[in-house]
């Protein structure tokens, strides 16, 4: 990735000031000059931009007037005003060019997303060094055409509706295109009021206009449940749990241990298939995402209890797949492409081969000292798939930063190397914890 030395620090006559924008833009041309933006101007939005409700002009109009009190205005059409947005379709896919002369401000975006994280980039610049910016041309394009960000709203209290935007928001000044929610029990399915009564659970009204949030602001909302293990609450009523491997332990006194380690669909009863495939079709149609994610991770009671007699034929590895394949296929049947967290296919690597090529392996490997092992393995199998690094937030009251740190970064590293099709950073409330408890919660 090719550094520029003007990048750090930008001379603007005296002092330095310096900047930085996260992540780095892979190219920074430093220019003779200064821009110095009025406190009224204009932000025109070309029409190309596909920004129908102009949330990228209003962002940056909005930073203005935090910034340095100026008040600024939103237009459409073809002239040049102090910053422009625009397209062109001779860039690469998810790149942009900003471009500062001391006549203005022009951002050209490859498309819709390109124009967003050009926008972005230059509010990063603004709140730390206002209106008057050096001119440079900044040529970027993102390391991975997926990032994305898994957030636990399970293990805990569900956040307000204002707060899973304002993290949305967050997301967007840091260019993620991608966004996750964790849902064991907090959704407000059909029929299974046993289930998440207590929970102030999240709505299909909730999903709906949280999809539209995050779409306006070039974010995938990716619909994500537990289908197989992990079904800790559902286990546990009156109405699911003789689903369970182990229906006799559902009334055992609750522990963090106990909520993790435990609660795996029998499926060698059908009626653990229709209950999965069931969350499946209520969540599904709330989404505009094209994609699903089915989790099935850590199930830890496969083949030891109710179908520990069938795992003796067959092996526990064999019994995963076959579950796992029909969940994809019910997904597939329904046009969506498919994503699973890795860990059990690459415990059993034999069962990999055996499952539907287009399966987007969610690859989760937390250590801080992280190495490629994983990531090659699944890259060796020809199969698709997503790095997955953690904020480190379990545990404790706020997130272990270097943990984080040299977690985040060897996984992005380790997918750099081996062409994953993109990075998704997780966020987990085990035990209880995670970024959640600096947010306002629901009623």
């Amino acid at each position: 990735m090719q550094r520029s030395k003007g990048y750090v620090a930008a001379m603007v006559q005296e002092p330095t000031l310096e900047w930085h924008v996260i992540p780095e833009p892979t190219n920074v041309e430093p220019m003779v000059g200064t821009c110095s933006l009025p406190l009224s101007g204009t932000v025109v939005e070309q029409r190309g931009a596909d920004d129908a409700e102009a949330v990228f002009a209003r962002q940056l109009v909005d930073d203005i007037k935090r910034v340095c009190g100026g008040r600024w205005q939103v237009a459409s059409g073809e002239v040049q005003r102090e910053v422009t947005l625009r397209t062109s379709p001779s860039l690469d896919d998810w790149s942009y060019v900003l471009e500062v002369s001391p006549d203005g401000v022009v951002i050209t975006g490859s498309g819709f997303e390109g124009v967003r994280d050009g926008v972005q980039t230059l509010r990063q610049i603004i709140r730390q060094i206002g209106l008057t910016i050096p001119c440079m041309v900044i040529r970027d394009r993102p390391a991975f055409s997926t990032r994305g960000y898994y957030l636990d709203v399970t293990r805990g209290r569900v956040p307000s509706m204002a707060w899973l935007k304002s993290w949305v928001d967050r997301l967007c000044f840091y260019k993620y295109n991608q966004f996750q929610l964790y849902i064991e029990h907090t959704f407000q399915f059909n029929g299974l009021s046993e289930v998440w009564r207590g929970a102030d659970p999240l709505t299909a009204s909730d999903i709906l206009e949280l999809d539209s949030y995050c779409a306006a602001r070039g974010i995938e909302l990716v619909p994500s449940v537990s289908t197989f293990g992990h079904h800790y609450t559902a286990l546990r009523t009156r109405q699911l749990r003789d689903l369970g491997e182990f229906p006799e332990d559902a009334d055992r006194p609750f522990s963090l241990i106990e909520r993790m380690t435990h609660h795996t669909l029998n499926i060698t009863d059908e009626r653990s298939y229709e209950f999965s495939t069931s969350l499946i079709d209520e969540l599904m149609p709330l989404f505009r995402s094209r994609k699903f994610n089915i989790c099935a991770d850590e199930t830890f009671d496969l083949g030891k209890g109710r179908s520990k007699q069938e795992s003796a034929k067959r092996g526990v590895g064999a019994m995963y797949a076959d579950f796992v394949e029909r969940l994809c296929r019910h997904v597939d049947d329904r046009g969506h492409d498919v994503m699973v967290w890795a860990d059990v296919a690459l415990e059993h690597p034999e069962i990999i081969d055996t499952l539907p090529k287009n399966i987007t392996w969610l690859n989760w490997q937390y250590e801080p000292d992280v190495d490629d092992g994983t990531t090659a393995a699944l890259a060796d199998a020809g199969a698709t798939q997503m790095v997955c690094p953690a904020v480190w937030c379990w545990n404790a009251l706020i997130p272990r930063i270097d943990d984080a740190w040299n977690n985040i970064t060897r996984m992005a590293r380790h997918g750099r190397a081996h062409d994953v099709s993109g990075m998704l950073v997780t966020d987990w409330g085990i035990s209880g914890t995670s970024t959640i408890p600096a947010c306002r919660f629901r009623a």
